[in-house]
């Protein structure tokens, strides 16, 4: 097959990351003719997601349609009630040959809104951070925790310095993201720092931390459709993730990560099982390579797209 992704931002984005680059490599490795190009390219399948060029999009939909490309609208985010992005996720989902998602809460989204028959093709790990060996500390004080993600998560952080004010230890929050920092009521035992996203300081803090936090907004419907690729990144590089429930994240519940609403009941609960904690994270690395690898996830593509 020749498959074409059409582009619309660079790796900075983490969809890109997992929705573009990577699954292109993989495919390609697996002896496919990819490329990712920004104009009309004449190819079996093309690939659209995101939202960047809207215009462009559509243009490009339907110059493939008529020339009798299969084309694959793959959605990653719930904004087809969302103003200024609706119309357009709409109407894409509508003129795509095939629709393709990352989670299975956003397929049956896709379902009730669209009446179309989504297929789930997951997020693979990110190849550009880090495998290590998996380690954790017991009862450090001050505690170092890493939260890392796009800037659009940022109004995730607020929840989170609350629930961490409730320890006793002090607490040293890293974040890394690629939008400007928000202003978070700031705790006596907590001390946030901020950096822009870039590899070198995911690299970095993904060995500097203990402990990995990964918070949402439990009422947002847009966030519960969240692919477990944050997650997953962080039990890969060795490190004890907590994080708020989502769907997605039901694969690593009480085996390979601490999944719950208070936070901060994690951190405790680590700490008083050092030796289960350091197992959920060595399973959770055996978890991932074995299910989760970009060619793994290729074959999920390749089965989309041949239907």
């Amino acid at each position: 097959m020749k498959i074409c992704f059409v582009k619309t931002a660079d790796n900075s984005m983490a969809s890109m990351r997992f929705r573009i680059f990577i699954p292109a490599k993989a495919l390609e490795e697996r002896g496919h003719e990819v490329e990712i190009v920004f104009d009309s390219e004449k190819c079996d399948y093309m690939i659209f997601s995101k939202h960047f060029n809207k215009q462009r999009d559509q243009l490009l939909m339907a110059a493939a349609n008529k020339n009798g490309i299969k084309t694959v609208y793959d959605v990653c985010d719930n904004h087809y009630n969302t103003p200024m992005h609706s119309e357009y996720y709409r109407d894409m989902s509508r003129a795509a040959d095939i629709v393709t998602c990352n989670t299975l809460l956003m397929q049956k989204a896709i379902k009730a809104i669209m009446g179309i028959d989504a297929v789930v093709v997951e997020d693979s790990y990110d190849t550009d951070l880090p495998i290590q060996e998996a380690r954790f500390v017991a009862d450090e004080n001050p505690l170092r925790i890493f939260w890392y993600g796009h800037f659009t998560n940022l109004n995730t952080l607020p929840g989170l310095v609350h629930q961490l004010e409730y320890l006793e230890e002090q607490v040293e929050l890293k974040v890394v993201s690629n939008g400007p920092k928000i202003d978070v009521q700031r705790f006596e035992n907590v001390e946030i720092e901020y950096h822009p996203w870039s590899g070198a300081h995911m690299n970095h803090f993904l060995e500097w931390c203990n402990f990995i936090a990964i918070p949402t907004l439990l009422n947002d419907p847009t966030k519960q459709t969240k692919s477990h690729n944050r997650a997953t990144d962080g039990i890969r590089a060795g490190r004890f993730v907590i994080a708020h429930p989502l769907p997605s994240y039901e694969i690593y519940r009480d085996k390979y990560a601490w999944i719950g609403e208070d936070l901060s009941d994690g951190i405790i609960w680590a700490d008083n099982n050092p030796k289960e904690a350091l197992v959920r994270i060595q399973e959770g690395q055996k978890y991932i390579q074995e299910n989760l690898s970009p060619d793994k996830i290729a074959g999920q593509w390749e089965k989309a797209l041949r239907g």
